[in-house]
């Protein structure tokens, strides 16, 4: 069975692009037409969800005919709660509810290895159904939408958020009752009780984002909202760990990782070697990974040139690598694909500012751009950095009363200025008494 959802993808954005002129516009309506009628014809075969997902809004958005035996389709491939409608490859665990009063609250959210996939394929169902008019059958489409938010506002990855981001504007839209959004949601914080944060939405700023920031990160906060309307509030909290056990780890561990770290010849490590490697584990899946990222977290005062970086991804020929980069306090490669064959890449660090006695623990990653939680997520150890104190990495100059620079090392060079001030003023008193001797009276 063909795949379908690439020419979906096209017949979209030509259909977007009608208003060109001249030759092109002859070119693109007979595309569009092309198209359509290919959709038309092998849309009946699909059973996947995403692919069903995309091809129903796509023959919606050009104004077929099929499109509403289409959406029927696509409404068998649905996933169904009490609570909520979503599509997706295999069922998608929801969000735990706990009631602390009267109202419902939905737990942090538990991290799968699909949920790219299922936030892509939901957001196209839920713009099929927007442009249908049945917003109120997609309420429970939007709302589960909602619960897959991170703790940035987005989802998974970078298309499946463009993609949820523009078919829940278009449900504002199309909701009736959207000229009448005027509500105040106040906030009240026992940590900070002189403090009284609020904020106010309405039809100007609706599709705005505002944010409240508390400082003070212990006790309660009660939020309160009056008025009409509806809205998303999302709290976001994040500690920093120690250890691995105490990470988030992935949801599906997919790839095997390996790191070995050679320290310089000097006694405070200012120069590191690193070797990764790297490989798929999961054929059972698929013959290989999608677009694969490594993070790399660089020690405090340790950097790598971005030129060494760009080197290894354009001349070293690193099998699949096709960039790198060297973001603040981190190295990052791109990969076009990982399989079972293992693939390592070497890049050095060199502190570049004197900082000691450092954290123990630094965050490494491997993992699917388009699918995050397929990865491998873990930590390494410096403990060798963590030892030092601040005389191990300062220079000379910087440390005058540091023991490496001082006492025995400065008592020979005292000696050794004492003895070469005393031969120049004899050299000198010398000299000028010759000269003395021989001048004309």
């Amino acid at each position: 069975m063909k795949n379908l959802s690439l020419t979906a993808h096209v017949l979209i954005n030509l259909k977007k692009n009608e208003d060109i002129r001249g030759e092109a516009a002859v070119l693109i309506r007979e595309a569009i037409d092309r198209a359509r009628n290919y959709l038309e014809i092998h849309f009946h075969n699909i059973t996947d969800p995403f692919e069903m997902a995309i091809v129903t809004y796509a023959l919606e958005f050009a104004g077929s005919p099929r499109a509403p035996q289409a959406y029927v389709k696509l409404k068998s491939l649905r996933y169904e709660d009490q609570r909520s409608i979503y599509w997706a490859d295999r069922p998608v665990p929801p969000s735990m509810i706990t009631w602390p009063n009267s109202n419902p609250r939905i737990e942090p959210k538990q991290y799968h290895d699909n949920e790219g996939y299922a936030v892509h394929a939901t957001a196209y169902a839920l713009l099929s159904y927007t442009s249908r008019n049945d917003i109120d059958d997609a309420r429970p489409i939007m709302a589960w939408i909602q619960t897959q938010r991170n703790g940035l506002g987005g989802f998974a990855a970078t298309t499946d958020s463009i993609t949820a981001m523009q078919a829940l504007f278009e449900y504002a839209k199309k909701r009736s009752d959207r000229i009448a959004y005027n509500f105040t949601v106040n906030f009240d914080v026992t940590s900070q009780p002189e403090a009284k944060p609020f904020v106010q939405i309405d039809k100007r700023n609706m599709a705005d984002l505002q944010t409240v920031e508390i400082e003070k990160v212990y006790g309660r906060v009660t939020m309160t909202a009056k008025g009409t309307g509806m809205g998303l509030l999302l709290m976001r909290t994040f500690v920093n760990v120690e250890y691995d056990w105490e990470q988030v780890h992935e949801a599906t561990r997919a790839y095997d990782f390996n790191l070995e770290l050679k320290y310089g010849p000097k006694y405070n490590f200012s120069h590191i070697d690193v070797k990764a490697c790297m490989r798929w584990i999961l054929p059972q899946k698929a013959a290989r990974s999608g677009l694969t990222v490594f993070e790399f977290e660089l020690p405090t005062g340790y950097r790598t040139e971005e030129t060494y970086l760009k080197h290894m991804a354009y001349n070293d020929h690193v099998r699949n690598l096709r960039e790198a980069e060297n973001y603040e306090g981190k190295v990052v490669l791109y990969f076009e694909y990982l399989d079972e064959k293992e693939v390592c890449v070497r890049f050095p660090m060199d502190r570049y500012v004197p900082v000691a006695n450092m954290s123990r623990y630094y965050d490494v990653r491997v993992y699917e751009y388009y699918e995050p939680y397929n990865a491998y997520i873990t930590m390494y150890r410096m403990l060798n950095l963590f030892e030092l104190s601040i005389c191990h990495v300062c220079g000379s100059y910087q440390c005058p009363y540091c023991p490496y620079y001082a006492s025995a090392s400065w008592i020979g060079s005292s000696v050794v200025l004492i003895v070469a001030t005393l031969l120049v003023v004899t050299l000198k008193h010398m000299l000028d008494t010759r000269l003395t001797f021989h001048s004309p009276r």
